[in-house]
């Protein structure tokens, strides 16, 4: 009987650190697509926006230097906080500088490559803000679900002394029951 609990035990704890394990890669893949100053897809939107810069200060154009610099405060605003409201505020940004676009006195040519590169600077900031968005909910369901199921677990068996030392025997890393408890702290 104490073996077959013992058994489950093991394996409930094995399970839950298998999903804790599976939840933590997918957050660091995360992460990773989401990008830092210059890589990924944080990467992507300010190399637009400073295309975007380029082609406005050249043409000294101070309607879109605005439009544009109010959508680099609402990135920022986003990259500090993570509020829906800046992710919000950027998207009515988009709207704005593509209007003020179509009617800016740029060649055609520019005016494409500008409107393209807005439509580019949109689409990454967007896919920025779902991946900040899935970063934050499978933290949320890594840290409640399987990290506290498992100390849960693990801290049960402790206190009811249920938990059953394994020692090396130093052939092929195979366990054998020691055959008395004693407290985690004295394992070997």
């Amino acid at each position: 009987m104490r073996h077959a609990y013992n058994v489950e035990l093991t394996r409930s704890i094995e399970s839950g650190v298998g999903q804790y394990e599976a939840g933590f890669l997918k957050l660091a893949s995360l992460y990773g697509r989401r990008g830092h100053a210059n890589t990924g897809m944080k990467g992507k939107f300010r190399a637009r926006a400073r295309a975007i810069e380029t082609i406005v200060s050249a043409g000294q154009h101070e309607r879109l230097m605005m439009d544009l610099l109010a959508l680099r405060r609402h990135q920022r605003n986003f990259l500090a906080s993570s509020a829906d409201q800046d992710a919000r505020a950027f998207a009515k940004g988009i709207v704005r500088l593509k209007a003020d676009l179509l009617v800016a006195r740029l060649s055609p040519q520019v005016k494409l490559l500008a409107l393209e590169l807005t439509a580019d600077y949109n689409h990454w900031f967007e896919r920025y803000v779902q991946t900040d968005a899935a970063i934050e909910a499978n933290v949320r369901f890594t840290l409640s679900k399987h990290k506290l199921a498992l100390l849960f677990t693990v801290a049960r068996s402790v206190l009811q002394g249920d938990f059953v030392i394994r020692r090396r025997n130093g052939k092929h890393g195979q366990g054998k029951d020691s055959g008395h408890r004693r407290p985690l702290g004295d394992a070997d």
